[in-house]
Order: C-alpha cells, then structure tokens, then sequence
C-alpha cells in the first residue's frame, strides 16, 4: 500500500504545515524564478521494512495510515531515523499528540468564533509535579515558575493551569495541569536553564475532563 492523498490531508492539516520537532513552517515561497518548495517529509513512526526504524514485526496494522505518521522537516526526518533508539514509537506518538493539540489550540487562539466540534470541547487532564532538592535560592524557583509560564516548548502542551507547594522561601514543588502530560526531559532541561535542580517528576491522569477556554499564554 502507499499514502492515499486523504491520509496525506488529514496529515498536513493536524500538524499545521509544520514539523512536530522544530515547530518550522515545511513550505516555502517560490520566487520571480523558482516555484514554492515543499521541505517536510511523510515520516513513518513504525518503519514496513525489517530492519527499519522502529520496525515492529508484530504490528499489524496499516504502515502507511494517519496514526503511524508523522510530519517532520527533512532535517529531524534523517534524526529520527538515525537514532530511534532516542525516538522510540511512543516518543514520537507523544510529540505528534503534542503538536497537534498546540496547533489546534493556535487556531483557536486566533479565531475565537470559528465553530468547534462538540468532541473538541472536552479534554483530558493531566498533571504533572515537579518535585525540587531542598535548600534552593528563591530567585531561581522564581525564574523557573515565569520560564514555566511563558516557555514556548513548554506553552505547546496547550497548558491549563500552574501552581507551586511550599511556602514562598521553600518552595517544595510546582505543578502544571495540561491536556497532554508534559515529558520529564522538557521539565529537567528548563530547569538546567535557570540553575534548577529537579529531584523527581510525577505524572497523574486526573479524573474526568477539562472543560472550558484555553488560555493563550504565549501572549
């Protein structure tokens, strides 16, 4: 079998004309001499060919079907497959989901009328602890939490809430509720950024769904 030209739609459209790694746009202009060039690749999650990325000889389903696909630049498609031990199935399952929710949460963002399918209004809620080692300089919990806020990977999770426990010169841990759980690697890298120290990660699937507005914040 091969893409059908729906798959290849459905495919674009979810992931926004962008690569679900470096977020950048996969078509560009054409120009007085040249026509517009497409620069994003049909990336498969599980490879069909043995001894391919990812290759699963217990899968059955369809290789070439929306859900083991994923729209990359040509640039992540060659890192992917170069080291699938860094991106397995799940990982790569688990960034599609994220960009796709970020995109969809961006059109909502900047079209706040357009007409939203009734399954779109309900979504699941995860949460997400971040614990710290103990005796931290307030001023770095503090850059954390505004880095937390306004982080542009982070912002991508289509966050809906953040908080911190402990009181304000002992902060113990922070907390986001989002509709994807957020990867520990992320969490640990932004903390690194600004002189934090993890000690753990905890993820919880909460009860029901999240109903309501998503804020914008990368206002």
């Amino acid at each position: 079998m091969s893409i059908t030209d729906r798959t290849r739609k459905l495919l674009w459209g979810h992931s926004g004309n962008r690569c679900a790694l470096c977020v950048r746009e996969l078509t560009e202009a054409g120009t007085s001499e040249d026509p517009a060039a497409v620069i994003g690749d049909e990336c498969h999650i599980i490879s069909a060919a043995p001894g391919g990325p990812r290759y699963d000889p217990a899968f059955t389903g369809d290789h070439d079907a929306e859900d083991n696909l994923i729209l990359l630049c040509k640039s992540d498609h060659k890192r992917i497959d170069d080291q699938p031990g860094a991106f397995s199935v799940e990982k790569l399952k688990q960034l599609k989901a994220n960009h796709a929710a970020s995109v969809r949460s961006a059109v909502r963002a900047a079209f706040p009328s357009a007409p939203t399918d009734a399954e779109e209004l309900a979504y699941d809620n995860f949460r997400t602890e971040i614990w710290f080692l103990p005796g931290q300089a307030e001023e770095d919990l503090k850059r954390y939490q505004q880095r937390l806020i306004k982080d542009e990977r982070l912002v991508r999770y289509a966050r809906v809430g953040i908080g911190f426990g402990g009181t304000p010169t002992a902060r113990t841990h922070a907390w986001l509720q989002a509709f994807l759980p957020v990867s520990e690697e992320l969490l640990r890298t932004i903390a690194s950024e600004v002189g934090v120290h993890v000690h753990r990660v905890t993820q919880q699937r909460l009860p029901g769904v999240y109903r309501g507005i998503i804020p914008n914040w990368a206002g």
